[in-house]
């Protein structure tokens, strides 16, 4: 049975990729890029002054709106081995974006009905859904067809992708942490963790191209087919997308109820205190009516 590649070799291979393109690569992911910058200086600009929530929610769109569009672009630039030019990329994958966004949100849905079954389903099927939405560039299929073709590119190299997916993701993590600490550590109020953000999103094209390596090997191993999804996973993906959405809706009722608590909590705190310092002014008011009922008369 062949192996996958090493870490260091799909590491070394998109860095070079990633060297010799980086101008096509930022560019193709520019309005990204700057949405991204928007919104870290949004950030910024929060802790000192007060932000129309307006602006928030536009530019949390307009970047939402920009990942939709630059991601999948930038995929069909990979795909296509780097000779095609960024007015093609945007051009090719536009057709592409809603399988893209569809399937995407489907495996998530349906990873997140496994998550809820004890944990392990979920991290199996995230594993397995990894590169469905590389199939959806590469090989325009799209939702449920997707999903199954991706599991069966990892056929018997589940645990191998698993590694290589933890061990780059882990990397990130600590290198995440380890300024998430630093920025606490010397009180710089977020400004460090916020630059740190805007510069792990240069990089974004050379975690897709270490994926898209991933990809490639497996598709070199296992052929490529249409394979027919059977009935049985149809029901099997039905049945965890609607207890993934039950999920979504659960988290969402209980994370309004704990809100609406945590208000409750903060009016009563403030009745609380509003009544004791009523109290504390009618003790000072009987205090110096007291006083004032005990001192002596003038002599005079």
């Amino acid at each position: 049975m062949q192996t996958l590649k090493p870490v260091s070799e799909l590491v070394s291979s998109s860095w070079n990729i990633y060297k010799n393109d980086f101008k096509k690569l930022t560019r193709i992911l520019a309005w990204y890029l700057i949405f991204t910058a928007g919104f870290i200086i949004l950030s910024i600009v929060k802790l000192k002054f007060k932000v129309s929530s307006v602006t928030e929610i536009l530019l949390s769109l307009a970047l939402i709106v920009s990942n939709f569009i630059c991601i999948p672009a930038l995929l069909e630039y990979i795909s296509s081995g780097q000779k095609i030019s960024v007015s093609q990329t945007f051009k090719q994958s536009k057709p592409k974006i809603w399988p893209f966004v569809w399937t995407g949100f489907l495996s998530g849905l349906i990873a997140l009905g496994g998550f809820s079954l004890l944990i392990i389903p979920g991290i199996y099927l995230s594993v397995c859904f990894s590169f469905s939405q590389y199939l959806v560039i590469s090989e325009k299929k799209s939702g449920v067809q997707a999903l199954w073709e991706s599991t069966k590119l990892i056929k018997n190299q589940w645990f191998a992708v698993f590694l290589r997916i933890a061990i780059y993701t882990l990397g990130i993590w600590a290198l995440v942490s380890i300024v998430g600490w630093l920025d606490k550590a010397t009180n710089t109020q977020g400004y460090l963790a916020n630059i740190m953000t805007f510069v792990i999103s240069f990089f974004s094209p050379l975690f897709m191209l270490y994926f898209y390596q991933i990809y490639k090997n497996l598709r070199s191993i296992n052929k490529s087919e249409n394979i027919k999804v059977p009935a049985k996973i149809k029901v099997w993906y039905t049945s965890l997308a609607i207890i993934g959405t039950v999920a979504i809706v659960v988290l969402v009722v209980v994370s309004k109820i704990l809100t609406s608590n945590t208000i409750v909590n903060r009016n009563a705190l403030s009745g609380d205190e509003i009544q004791n310092q009523y109290k504390q002014y009618l003790n000072s008011v009987i205090a110096e009516q007291a006083l004032k009922t005990t001192t002596p008369l003038s002599t005079d």
